[in-house]
C-alpha cells in the first residue's frame, strides 16, 4: 500500500520547509519589539514612484519618509510646488 500522507492540494513532491536563521530572526524580532519601523521591501527614500489610486492618481511623487502600518511620505509637484501627502504603498507604482 502507497503511502499518501504527504498529499496535499499541490502536485508533485512535498519539499522540506526552509530553516530561518535564528540570529537573523531574533534580530528582526527585536525590531519589531522596540517599535522600529520596517522598510518596505523595494520602496527607498528618495525613490520615485507614480501614484497609481486617489485624487493624485498619475502624479509623479519622490518617497520622503516610511510611515507605520503599510504607509509612506510622499511628495508631489502641485503647480510646481512640492506637496507632501500620506498613501498607503498599495496607492503607489515604483518608476
Amino acid at each position: 500500500m502507497e503511502d499518501k500522507s504527504l498529499e496535499g492540494n499541490i502536485s508533485g513532491p512535498v519539499l522540506k520547509p526552509a530553516q530561518l536563521n535564528a540570529e537573523g530572526l531574533q534580530r528582526f524580532v527585536d525590531r519589531i519589539a522596540k517599535g522600529e519601523i520596517v522598510e518596505p521591501v523595494g520602496i527607498k527614500i528618495g525613490q520615485g514612484v507614480m501614484v497609481v489610486d486617489g485624487p493624485f492618481a498619475s502624479f509623479p511623487a519622490t518617497v520622503e519618509r516610511i510611515l507605520p502600518d503599510d504607509r509612506i511620505a510622499v511628495s508631489v509637484s502641485l503647480f510646481g510646488r512640492a506637496s507632501p501627502i500620506e498613501l498607503n504603498i498599495a496607492q503607489v507604482q515604483l518608476l
